[in-house]
């Protein structure tokens, strides 16, 4: 996989207030089926715009653990590396979205995703609420993205 160049365009669909949590999970999984078009890693780099902690110098849960995705290229390594299987996927199933807490703005989108290879890519759970502060305020942004099951 190619790097990602920094001097491209904004991703074709940008957050907005617009969208429920699964169209967020949708929108970014149906762009890294075709993640190399209409430019090399067009798909990620709309992973990239959907997540909530892009371009924070502050440390991430985003993947789980603690990580660094403040530049993009970090995000590009540990997408493609965590979540492989979404990378150029050949489909997914949206399994169950859930708020968290009754009151809480947080709902859980679980998604099973086909691999590139067209075999089972694993189970993943997105995290998501609204962004707090920024251009995108208020749209649906992806807190945490991990794989639950292989």
């Amino acid at each position: 996989m190619e790097a990602t160049t920094q001097n491209t365009e904004t991703p074709k669909v940008q957050p907005s207030t617009e969208w429920s949590a699964e169209d967020v999970v949708r929108i970014q999984l149906e762009a890294l089926a075709a993640n190399d078009e209409p430019w090399v890693n067009h798909g990620v780099q709309t992973a990239y715009l959907f997540c909530e902690d892009a371009g924070s110098m502050e440390m991430s849960r985003y993947f789980g653990g603690l990580t660094s995705i403040y530049h993009e290229d970090h995000f590009v390594g540990l997408l493609t590396t965590k979540c492989g299987a979404m990378v150029d996927n050949r489909g997914f199933a949206i399994l169950s979205v859930e708020k968290v807490e009754p009151d809480a703005d947080l709902q859980v989108v679980r998604v099973q995703v086909t691999d590139a290879a067209g075999a089972d890519g694993g189970v993943f759970r997105f995290t998501i609420g609204p962004r707090e502060f920024g251009v995108y305020k208020g749209a649906l942004h992806v807190r945490q993205l991990v794989k639950e099951s292989p």
